[in-house]
């Protein structure tokens, strides 16, 4: 039978190695790669803009991503 003691050291080490992992892939980039050119401001706005209006269809309404955020959005609690 298996006991904390077992169980815990390779649980700890596991979350450590993965969160290592995690930094060196996410911010040190050792694969490569860089932040995209198109990740600006102008980028950002525009994309909270549809977000927040939905993005255009040809077939039909706007489709809209967030659904909760819309302002005609009413809570039917009986």
């Amino acid at each position: 039978m298996l006991g904390p003691a077992k169980i815990l050291p390779g649980l700890i080490g596991s979350f450590a190695f993965a969160g290592v992992f995690w930094h060196l892939t996410r911010n040190v980039k050792i694969f490569g790669g860089t932040i995209p050119h198109t990740n600006t401001k102008e980028w950002a706005a525009e994309t909270e803009r549809r977000i927040d209006h939905g993005w255009t269809r040809e077939g039909g309404p706007p489709t809209v991503l967030n659904p909760i955020s819309r302002q005609n959005y009413k809570l039917n609690i009986d």
